[in-house]
């Protein structure tokens, strides 16, 4: 099932819902889930493309209006303390404010909460909040929590009307937004990898599925985070894109390895793609995992104060993918490869930021 993600859709300014609706309707949209903040008089199947709709209300609603009042057909709404609902063949929990405990508290606390929710309600595997204005994506092995940001729209250039799409059969979910004026470079699409340690041993066809999925991409250019065996460097598998990698301090580099193979300095873990520039901090995904979404700013700023213009502080070393939009810098984290064979993908000049997996092959049948 595809679903269209979005939330805080206020006032609807510029008809964003319209045109966020006509973009999920040409993708192949069966279902959207709005995550919050609506207004009572955008409760309109209509409005939504005539889709079913999941929306979050808020406490601010059912004081100033009641549930009664968003009785809607085709609409199925969650209330404070009733989060979770049944879509398809999963269960999600949509609720609103949630985000904003991760904004002012750790990751590790927020999962806390995540596995909280899972102990009483084992079946659910999707979590979505709203509130904050700001992308956010946690992955850990198949539990994701999204925040699709602002679809009324957030401050800063590379934001925009703000949106996100998932795909429950593949596991693919895809950030993006609609901006005006429109970015004037030229499209450019990276891979970003990390902490592949053992997958060549584990899952054999990792490499080839992920070269078929990132020509499938239009990939150009790759980046390794990290933590990779130095035999894997250099794999024909990928020969066709140019891949920049990190090394552990200490850690030998391949002698022979082929040109399209670039090693990132380690006095200077910056990688400039075009105009893009992209700096790896391998060892800091645990750091940022036990920080709040202002402490991760903060540590952001100094990051970019160490290497200016910076516009991506890549990361690895945790099996959790991670995403937050940022306020000058978009923090990333792809996710561990060997345990969850897990890939990001950073479209620009759009800011479409994406998560996927390399499924394992499907068993054999029992002879």
């Amino acid at each position: 099932m595809i679903l269209g993600l979005i939330s805080d859709t206020h006032e609807n300014p510029n008809q964003a819902i319209e045109r966020i609706v006509r973009i999920f309707m040409a993708r192949g949209v069966e279902g959207i889930i709005h995550f919050g903040d609506i207004e009572p008089e955008h409760v309109d199947r209509g409005l939504f493309g005539n889709l079913p709709v999941y929306c979050a209300l808020t406490d601010e609603q059912i004081k100033d209006y009641g549930p009664e009042f968003f009785k809607a057909p085709g609409w199925i709404f969650t209330l404070p303390g009733e989060r979770i609902i049944k879509i398809g063949d999963d269960y999600y929990y949509v609720g609103h404010k949630r985000t904003w405990d991760f904004l002012v508290g750790s990751q590790s606390k927020f999962w806390e909460w995540i596995y909280g929710i899972r102990k009483e309600y084992h079946n659910v595997w999707k979590f979505g909040s709203g509130h904050t204005h700001r992308q956010v994506f946690l992955r850990s092995g198949e539990v994701d929590f999204i925040n699709p940001g602002a679809a009324r729209g957030s401050d800063g250039v590379a934001r925009g009307f703000e949106y996100a799409i998932l795909n429950t059969e593949t596991g693919d979910i895809v950030f993006s937004r609609i901006q005006n004026p429109k970015p004037t470079a030229g499209d450019l699409k990276v891979a970003v990898i990390s902490d592949t340690l053992d997958v060549t041993v584990m899952n054999p066809p990792f490499w080839s599925k992920l070269a078929d999925k990132f020509h499938k991409e239009r990939i150009t250019h790759v980046i390794h985070c990290g933590n990779i065996y130095t035999e894997d460097i250099g794999r024909d598998e990928l020969s066709d894109f140019e891949v920049y990698y990190n090394l552990r301090p200490g850690q030998d580099d391949k002698k022979d390895k082929p040109a399209n193979w670039i090693l990132i300095p380690g006095e200077n873990p910056t990688v400039k793609i075009n105009k893009y520039k992209f700096c790896v901090q391998m060892a800091m995904g645990p750091e940022l995992f036990n920080k709040s979404e202002f402490q991760m700013h903060e540590t952001a700023k100094r990051i970019r104060l160490q290497f200016p213009e910076i516009q991506f502080l890549l990361s690895g070393s945790t099996p959790n993918a991670f995403y937050e939009e940022g306020e000058n810098i978009v923090l990333l984290n792809p996710g561990d490869a060997s345990r969850y064979s897990n890939f990001a993908i950073i479209g620009l000049p759009g800011y479409d930021i994406s998560f996927g997996v390399i499924k394992p092959d499907v068993l054999p049948p029992l002879s």
